[in-house]
């Protein structure tokens, strides 16, 4: 009897855990975590988390105002993003080939990180590889050189 519970435990354990993300959106982090494991490398591109082709995209960082990040748009947005109260949040936003905002996220830094290096970003093309370095706590995507 206690090996069939012992058993029953192990299997009620199982599905439980296979289906911790069922019904879930996957975060902008996780998408990161799941291309960087899908392909096996070091490297990605925005465009490979679903930007548009031939676009361009912008990290926000903490302490960044609205203002700033509409001086590196190159246009005034309403939606821009003021982070400058929070050092836990960043922000991505993807633009179409066009230079309209395509789309726009903000997540936690505490998985993956691309504002570890202290340095402003600039619009980079969703094409370029950017290096992402594993620091034992967080995944931290550097900025290409310049």
């Amino acid at each position: 009897m206690r090996r069939a519970r012992g058993i029953g435990l192990a299997v009620l354990l199982i599905a439980t855990l296979s289906c911790a993300g069922c019904g879930t959106d996957r975060g902008f982090d996780d998408q990161v975590i799941a291309v960087l494991q899908d392909t096996g490398r070091s490297r990605l591109t925005i465009r490979e988390l679903g930007a548009p082709a031939g676009g361009e995209f912008l990290v926000v960082c903490p302490y960044e105002t609205a203002d700033s990040v509409e001086q590196r748009l190159g246009f005034v947005w309403s939606d821009a993003p003021d982070l400058r109260e929070t050092d836990a949040l960043q922000a991505l936003i993807t633009l179409d080939e066009d230079h309209d905002v395509a789309s726009f996220t903000t997540f936690s830094r505490s998985r993956v990180d691309f504002c570890s290096e202290g340095r402003m970003w600039n619009l980079v093309p969703n094409e370029e590889e950017l290096e992402v370095v594993d620091s034992s706590t967080t995944l931290e995507v550097l900025l290409p050189p310049q």
